[in-house]
């Protein structure tokens, strides 16, 4: 079994082959840090399984994911996030992950994933199916969910602030920013600041 690690974040990454490589044995596990570097390595080697991390640098990976799919066919995908609204879950399964494991989650229930898409099944994080399943009970699933800083950016964005403004007014750096306001796009299912501030406003966001 080949597996490839797609986290910006290095220290992620190594943590995970190391990790799979002690529980698997036998196993070959690569990884990429960027979008570029995933594509050059997948254009060059066949894997059968991705662990994707969902915020990739400057990059979602929702918005990338079905063009590996169609380009990959029989590459089982698993998402790494340490977002687990109920939205993002759904998007990302919607973009042909077989499974979604929350990174607060233990390192195990990647095992637990791997061994369920390998078998034909779809998998999620018990926390998130737990919320999930509260969330349906509650009357809440359709509910757009967003964090305080998502909040924060949006009314910032309905305030006409651009992003270095943004950044500068929540103490946070341009490209934290611009991830914040992707996820907003992809949230309410809009290509631009226009649509995202109507669509905030009719859903009572703002």
């Amino acid at each position: 079994m080949k597996i490839l690690v797609a986290d910006d974040h290095e220290i992620i990454a190594s943590g995970i082959r190391s990790f799979l490589t002690d529980k698997l044995g036998a196993l070959e596990v690569k990884s990429a840090v960027n979008l570029a570097q995933l594509k050059q390595i997948l254009a060059k080697e066949k894997f059968d399984i991705l662990l994707q991390d969902i915020r990739f640098g400057n990059d979602d990976g929702r918005t990338f994911l079905s063009e590996i799919r169609k380009m990959h066919p029989d590459l089982l995908i698993v998402a790494l996030s340490s977002h687990t609204d109920e939205f993002t879950v759904k998007s990302a399964l919607a973009a042909g992950c077989s499974g979604y494991v929350s990174k607060s989650s233990p390192l195990e229930e990647i095992l637990e994933a791997i061994q369920a898409i390998t078998k034909g099944k779809q998998f999620v994080s018990k926390d998130i199916r737990d919320a999930m399943l509260t969330n349906l009970m509650n009357g809440e699933s359709d509910k757009i969910k967003l964090t305080k800083r998502e909040l924060e950016v949006l009314k910032a964005i309905q305030d006409e602030l651009s992003t270095r403004e943004i950044a500068e007014k929540l103490f946070l750096s341009e490209k934290t920013i611009e991830g914040y306001r992707s996820n907003l796009f992809l949230k309410f299912q809009v290509k631009n600041v226009a649509g995202l501030v109507k669509q905030a406003i009719l859903q009572g966001y703002i």
